[in-house]
């Protein structure tokens, strides 16, 4: 059975199966299970109670599933698409689209599909499933555990409040997790990820990517291409992966790893592990007691400015070069080979080779060189006879 709404005024139907006309049309569904045509026109449809399922056609459609499961699908042009309670589906098709998943006091766990165009899309409230397809589109999960597909193009990704797992793929996106434990892709292009609050796991992927883990104990990988991680507050996880990035632990304990490249990395505040992996690497422990790996390369290791703190400091594979500063702590360089490492006492007053001897002797059989203030870089394994003046920069 079916009838034709009339553009002139608003209908109601009490039908299965309800179609517009060519024109904008205003359609009330009251059955308990509705199928909706709006076809050509600007539609306005509210389908009522039940699990309906409405096509707003060509046109600049407000589609309302209102309460039930409802599927609604825009069809082309630019409409806006509003699931109400229940679980929906919405399908916003061609054109720039709008699609919230509830409104205010709806609650659902809902599936949002932008399609073509520069989609807009809200979860709401809810555990819920968003998809932007092609062109640059807005995801919004709100809250619950929400999954935020970007999808072709230049998407903005926000998680809101749950924990929630954000896709960006194609393009240069944006990823925020904010509030919960988010998981976050960056996938192709060069995308910006930030974890925001609670502990987070961020996958920067292809492209030269920029990732933040903001507060909480997160976990961030760079993947292939130059990348930038910054662990922010709380004990983070830095993985550089492939090529040369840069990694910042920040405040709290952390442990980087630079991996494949020619990475630079920094611990920040804390006690942190640095290790730079294959690769000519820069490490710089930062304030507090922090562990230097070189590894393989020609690595530049400095303990930071650790004041009393014991910084603990390991060359590796290659002629490596060791940094020293004032009121750098006691430093403690654990691999030292005179006549392949350097040390870099440039900062420390010292005149010459013959001056820096003056304050250097053997203890316990390394070769601990006293520069004031308590701090003082000690050579494990090494007698203060084997080196020569060409093991120093001054």
């Amino acid at each position: 059975m079916s009838d034709h709404a009339k553009n002139d005024d608003r209908k109601t139907f009490d039908h299965n199966f309800v179609y517009g006309t060519v024109e904008g049309d205003e359609i009330d569904g009251t059955f308990e299970h509705e199928i909706i045509f709006g076809y050509n026109g600007d539609d306005e449809v509210r389908a009522g109670g039940g699990d309906d399922y409405v096509w707003g056609g060509s046109g600049n459609d407000r589609l309302y599933g209102e309460d039930g499961n409802d599927h609604i699908f825009g069809g082309r042009d630019d409409d806006r698409l509003f699931g109400g309670d229940g679980d929906d589906w919405l399908d916003g098709g061609p054109g720039d689209d709008w699609l919230y998943g509830d409104q205010a006091g709806d609650v659902g766990n809902d599936t949002l599909l932008g399609g073509l165009g520069d989609d807009e899309l809200h979860g709401g409230d809810g555990n819920d499933h968003l998809e932007g397809g092609q062109g640059n589109d807005e995801l919004h999960g709100e809250n619950g555990d929400d999954w935020l597909h970007g999808g072709q193009g230049d998407d903005r990704l926000h998680g809101g409040n749950g924990n929630d797992t954000l896709w960006g793929l194609d393009g240069d996106d944006r990823l925020l997790g904010s509030d919960g434990d988010d998981e976050l892709h960056g996938g192709d292009g060069d995308d910006q990820l930030n974890g925001g609050n609670d502990n987070d796991w961020l996958f920067g992927n292809a492209g030269d990517d920029s990732l933040y883990g903001e507060n909480g104990d997160d976990q961030l990988f760079g993947w292939t291409g130059t990348d930038l991680l910054e662990g922010g507050n709380g004990n983070d996880e830095l993985h550089g992966g492939e090529d040369g990035d840069t990694l910042r632990g920040e405040a709290g304990n952390d442990g980087l790893w630079g991996d494949v490249g020619d990475d630079d990395l920094a611990g920040g505040a804390g006690i942190d592990v640095l290790e730079g992996g294959e690769g000519n690497d820069t490490l710089d422990g930062g304030e507090d007691q922090d562990f230097l790996f070189g590894e393989e390369g020609t690595d530049t290791l400095n303990g930071g400015n650790g004041d009393n703190a014991e910084d603990h400091l390991w060359g590796g594979e290659g002629d490596d070069l060791f940094l020293f500063s004032v009121n750098g702590g006691d430093d403690w360089v654990e691999d030292f080979t005179s006549g392949e490492d350097s040390l870099d006492v440039s900062a420390l007053g010292f005149v010459d080779f013959a001056d820096l001897l003056s304050g250097t002797s053997d203890v316990s059989g390394n070769a601990t060189i006293d520069y004031g203030n308590n701090d003082a870089i000690t050579l494990v394994g090494v007698a203060t006879a084997d080196l020569t003046a060409d093991d120093f920069l001054f």
